[in-house]
């Protein structure tokens, strides 16, 4: 734990950390608990970081297993509906489900086209309310140590093969041995150290816009349909030609105190018009009637956070002992709430090694070269996937084949989190980690059974197609379904072959029906993964 004498500021650290994301706290909680030494480098001026709010079953996990790794309960906390209401403040919403509604331009909307899919009871999935979230794991961070340092808009940075310096905003120095930087494309370090950056190459080149909104008419009400869930009890997504509007209330249950929604808009960049959140927004809702019907009549309560594509990325430079992390190193879209998995999988993923690489004094290790390659292919796929959506948002039944490829390997992904959080809470053995510790280079952090992973970029492969003239549409969805039909890893109890099945709901009936497919049908790999207590011999991640 950090010492520090009341009223005076260490002006030495192992590590300092640039960022004001809930990925960069995560972190610093992380090291801090573990008896390193940890700078937090804030600067007031900067809008605070509020997007990633809505919860999946996988990143529930993700953030039980960091939890318990580096035993700071509080990020446990903030997976547990019930923990978030009672430990922090029932200012967050629910999430029961993920919705899906499919617009076309000048038409009413068409619920056949919808998809939902409802969360398993047991996971209790949530819409963060950022400000509130953020303090708490803030606070945390600060009792086990970590020390903020308030720094200038441009600070002056001095990067070198013995550590960091920077100038803070009161005057003086503080130095590091090691310094993170997770600010968003480096603003806070890299930009001001004179690191060297290339070209961003990622393929999803998107504008996206945030803010909170009162008035914002529950979707059941805007329209007739059967579906089981209630649309305003989960996060919702319109699906446009050009991107997607998402919205994720907040006042959803009969403890909020909050009646705010959180709504975000992502469109392409050839098809959006300018960077005012308001006139983006008013397009879309002339474009679309249904739309209209949603978000008419609300108001925003606060200026629009706009995220553009990036330019610019500057690469870690650990002969300077310097790492870019999360969105340090880059940003994807929003889409599929994969900011906070992305970012709960790093924060997993690095704290490990950096304290080692403290105990050890050694900031170029293996560990550390290996973790910014598992970084760099966990942000490519992310990017690919984003791709592969904005060309399927365009025809209705391949957004329909693409949609379920997704929730495949993210229910597969949150098996296996599941089966390492299990097996650590038996024994408290580090070893159950092992796997997951191991490099990665295809994006896929959990060791999904490589059925899963050949899916998913089959169908990342057929959007290429489309996108380059190669196939139609069509014949794209067509072999989707066709592979999620001939597929043997694939729960049938799912019907996710099925393009009319437009609802996935796992009742009590489903569940034993899935316990018989494990026990009888599954393939034994698939069989290892689900079932048994110990799936990592024989691997089913490539050895580095």
């Amino acid at each position: 734990m950090n010492d520090a004498l009341f009223g005076q500021v260490p002006n030495h650290y192992d590590v300092l950390l640039a960022g004001n994301s809930i990925s960069v706290t995560m972190l610093a909680a992380c090291l801090a608990r573990n008896d390193v030494r940890v700078g937090l480098l804030r600067n007031r001026h900067l809008p605070p970081d509020l997007t990633g709010e809505a919860t999946i079953p996988y990143t529930s996990m993700i953030f039980e297993l960091i939890a318990d790794r580096y035993s700071v309960p509080e990020i446990k906390d903030i997976a547990r509906t019930r923990d978030i209401h009672q430990k922090v403040m029932p200012s967050s919403g629910v999430k029961k489900n993920l919705g899906f509604i499919y617009h076309q331009p000048g038409r009413a909307v068409d619920m056949g086209q919808a998809l939902q899919f409802n969360v398993p009871s047991e996971h209790g999935e949530n819409h963060l309310f950022r400000p509130d979230i953020d303090a708490y794991l803030l606070a945390a961070a600060v009792r086990y140590g970590v020390q903020l340092v308030e720094v200038e808009d441009a600070p002056r940075v001095v990067l070198d093969d013995r550590g960091a310096r920077v100038a803070v905003a009161q005057g003086g120095w503080v130095s590091a041995d090691f310094i993170v930087d997770g600010s968003p494309a480096g603003q806070m370090v890299a930009r001001h150290a004179g690191l060297p950056s290339e070209a961003c190459t990622l393929q999803a080149r998107t504008r996206g816009f945030s803010t909170h909104m009162l008035g914002v008419v529950p979707f059941d009400a805007c329209v007739e349909d059967d579906f089981p869930g209630q649309w305003h009890d989960g996060t919702l997504h319109h699906v446009l030609e050009e991107g997607w509007v998402g919205i994720i209330p907040f006042d959803n249950h009969a403890h909020s105190r909050n009646p705010l929604v959180s709504v975000l808009v992502s469109v392409r960049e050839d098809a959006c018009q300018g960077a005012d959140g308001d006139q983006v927004l008013a397009g879309l809702v002339d474009k679309y009637p249904g739309l209209a019907k949603h978000l008419g009549g609300a108001r925003r309560v606060r200026e629009w956070t706009v995220r553009e594509p990036l330019r610019e990325v500057c690469p870690s430079a650990l002969e300077r002992r310097c790492l870019m992390f999360d969105e340090g190193a880059a940003t994807n879209d929003l889409l599929f709430s994969r900011k906070l998995s992305n970012g709960a999988e790093l924060v997993l993923g690095l704290a490990h090694r950096l304290i080692d690489a403290v105990r050890s004094g050694d900031y170029r290790s293996r560990a550390l070269r290996e973790f910014i390659v598992t970084q760099d292919s966990i942000i490519k796929l992310s990017d690919r996937i984003a791709a592969g959506a904005y060309v399927a948002f365009r025809d209705p039944e391949l957004w329909n084949a693409f949609a379920r490829v997704w929730l495949l390997q993210s229910i597969a992904a949150t098996i296996t989190a599941r089966k390492v959080n299990d097996a650590f809470a038996k024994s408290l053995d580090p070893q159950a980690f092992e796997e997951i510790d191991r490099l990665a280079e295809d994006g896929f952090w959990m060791p999904l059974y490589q059925g899963y992973k050949d899916i998913l970029n089959t169908t990342l492969d057929l959007c290429d197609d489309v996108q380059g003239t190669q196939v139609s549409a069509a014949h794209a969805a067509s072999r989707i379904f066709a592979e999620l039909a001939k597929a043997s890893f694939v729960p049938p109890i799912f019907d996710f072959a099925n393009p009319h099945a437009r609802v996935y709901q796992l009742t009590t009936l489903r569940k034993l029906k899935a316990l018989w497919w494990g026990l009888m049908q599954v393939p034994s790999e698939v069989g290892r993964l689900i079932f048994y207590r110990s799936f990592r011999k024989p691997s089913m991640r490539k050895e580095s």
